[in-house]
């Protein structure tokens, strides 16, 4: 089936970027990045239109760095921040998701006080049950810390920082990527 250009199935490709500087575009699942570039003033997750802004670093760190936990984890440590590549981003997010965020964030400062006061509590006591809960907390505050994460820095090729997280809407509406 051929989608026409005045197809309501074709996602929209004009006026979505800003004047000035390189259009974000992407590829695949990945928004490419360069420096400079200029985002689109639609939110990053849901693609509504917003003006609201929210600068973020991303770091990015190759993956082969981390063969080197084999061999010692300072050493990884002291690799990974020789070797990583910083950009500063100001992604658009709706008011929506900087909600969401922010109670990701206040979530986690909750669970992380309920963990330290467990270690305390179940040191003081010599309670293993209150230690082992304290313990499964600092899992919960890993896997909330990714799911709070707006974007990730997946990649970095040719000068360009590929970005992964965007929503399938503020993809569908960006260019394809063509180098």
């Amino acid at each position: 089936m051929r989608m026409d250009d005045d197809s309501p199935y074709k996602p929209p490709q004009s006026n979505l970027i800003d004047e000035g500087g390189e259009p974000i575009v992407r590829k695949g699942r990945y928004v490419v990045h360069e420096r400079g570039a200029k985002w689109p003033s639609r939110c990053i997750k849901c693609n509504i239109s917003t003006e609201q802004k929210k600068a973020t670093k991303l770091v990015y760190v190759n993956p082969w760095i981390y063969l080197s936990i084999l061999i010692s984890p300072i050493l990884t440590i002291i690799l990974a921040l020789i070797f990583q590549k910083k950009f500063d981003v100001e992604l658009p997010v709706c008011q929506e998701h900087l909600k969401k965020r922010k109670r990701f964030l206040v979530m986690q400062w909750v669970i992380l006080l309920l963990m330290i006061t467990g270690f305390v509590v179940g040191i003081g006591l010599e309670s293993g049950v209150v230690v082992a809960i304290a313990l499964f907390l600092v899992l919960v505050v890993v896997v909330m810390a990714i799911f709070s994460r707006l974007a990730v820095a997946s990649k970095f090729k040719n000068e360009r920082l590929w970005i992964s997280g965007a929503g399938k809407q503020f993809l569908d509406s960006l260019p394809e990527y063509e180098k």
